[in-house]
């Protein structure tokens, strides 16, 4: 797979899970699937087998070591060799059902939205939380990446909307008019607009 060599139809299916699949999404070129879980964990599944995390390099490139005393259990240290094939990780930070996710444009990284009112940007390459975001007071129904990344979008149970950059932990416009949960949200292409989808019956 890649971003010129598509799929023409990929199935996933989910079986044995312990807990109700809540929210999912699927990299542009469909090499990666995220899911979200009741139970508060983000399983995050590689199908490319050209996707290769080198993260002690890419940690040692920002001045950084990286601690093996505490990693995910799924990524162990003797799988940290300098080009690592990993084919599923675990995110584990939330404290209540994840109710929506959305991988960046570069798949490198994913928002995470939860009933515990936060957001969550993780790492993928080194399985960790980048940023906490607070600012809505309900839970979070829905999370959109814009296109080219670098900003996020999200709808909330507090009747809101937050636009957010993702180097900060706060929204950087709310979005309010809304009589009731705001529960879909997407960004135009040109990122100029946002329309959202709520309870109360309308669009705006």
């Amino acid at each position: 797979l890649s971003p010129t060599n598509l799929p023409s139809i990929a199935m996933h299916t989910f079986t044995n899970s312990n807990n109700s699949l809540t929210a999912v999404d699927i990299s542009r070129d469909g090499g990666i699937l995220a899911a979200g879980f009741s139970d508060s964990l983000i399983r995050v599944y590689i199908q490319d087998p050209n996707f290769v995390l080198d993260v002690e390099a890419e940690l040692e490139g920002k001045g950084k070591k990286l601690d093996k005393s505490n990693l995910m259990e799924d990524v162990k240290p003797e799988l940290l060799s300098q080009k690592t094939k990993i084919r599923e990780l675990t995110l584990i930070g939330h404290t209540n059902r994840v109710t929506a996710i959305s991988l960046s444009p570069t798949s490198f990284f994913l928002i995470s939205g939860s009933l515990d009112c936060t957001i969550r940007l993780w790492s993928i390459h080194t399985s960790s939380t980048l940023m906490i975001y607070k600012g809505h007071t309900f839970p979070i129904w829905d999370l959109k990446f814009a296109p080219l990344g670098y900003y996020f979008a999200s709808a909330s149970g507090d009747k809101t909307a937050c636009v957010w950059r993702t180097s900060v932990g706060y929204p950087i416009r709310s979005l309010i008019g809304h009589l009731g949960d705001v529960e879909i949200i997407e960004f135009h292409p040109n990122m100029h607009y946002v329309a959202t989808g709520s309870n109360d019956k309308t669009i705006r």
